[in-house]
């Protein structure tokens, strides 16, 4: 993975202080901020309960199967950013093609950045033999919420913005081979990062003003990308960099 890269902005940014996206190459977009962050996640690496002040999202090979990618995205993290706080996500789509959905209510701003492959299906609760396999796929989310979740919160951020990623699935018509309904795929990953910023939110499930917009958000930057992903596969070809 060792390979010198040039960084450029990415050509989306949002309103949130200390905020920034970049590209790293065409293989690694990078979110960096000013101060460190909160963060819960599933993330291949720094996972958990964590602070960090830049996470990557780093397209791999459709063929990726090194049995150490942490060990790979650490290598990788010491070129770009040689700092410890760092998580790092993988997926099969290039990352220029990442999505970016942004939203606020009374000071409180939230962002969604995805990558959505939908190969690799797969439903909760369905025995593996009943998924499709359709090549590699991942849907990566990355929250970044302006705002003072406390950790239970940020849980249910989490469950507020599985329930989107879902629902976009179910409105994009994507389903498992016979028709089930798909749930995601085996592969994704989800990383809530916080600001800390303003009063302490205690809950964010839907009906709060964070859930509604952690929900509007992922469900937007989903469906923008599992539309884009459709469309090229439909034209015969892969959800590459142009």
């Amino acid at each position: 993975m060792s390979t010198k890269m040039e960084m450029s902005y990415f050509n989306k940014q949002v309103d949130i202080g200390g905020i920034k996206f970049y590209l790293a190459g065409c293989h690694t977009f990078m979110v960096r901020s000013s101060t460190p962050l909160n963060v819960l996640s599933s993330a291949v690496m720094g996972g958990d309960l964590y602070q960090a002040s830049c996470i990557i999202n780093h397209t791999v090979d459709e063929k990726y199967d090194d049995r150490d990618p942490e060990r790979d995205l650490r290598e990788l993290a010491r070129e770009l950013y040689p700092q410890d706080d760092v998580i790092g996500l993988m997926t099969a789509i290039f990352v220029d093609k990442t999505e970016i959905s942004y939203a606020e209510i009374n000071k409180l701003k939230v962002a969604s950045i995805s990558t959505s492959g939908v190969g690799n299906g797969c439903a909760a609760g369905l025995p593996a033999e009943t998924c499709g396999w359709s090549g590699p796929g991942t849907i990566n989310i990355i929250l970044i919420i302006d705002g003072n979740l406390t950790g239970p919160a940020m849980v249910n951020a989490v469950i507020t913005a599985t329930e989107a990623k879902v629902r976009a699935l179910m409105e994009k018509g994507i389903t498992l081979p016979g028709g089930k309904v798909m749930t995601g795929t085996n592969t994704d990953a989800i990383v809530v990062a916080c600001t800390g910023r303003g009063d302490k939110l205690s809950y964010a499930g839907p009906a709060t003003e964070v859930g509604y917009l952690i929900g509007k958000t992922v469900f937007d930057s989903v469906s923008r990308g599992i539309g884009e992903y459709v469309l090229y596969h439909q034209r015969g070809g892969s959800f590459k960099s142009d």
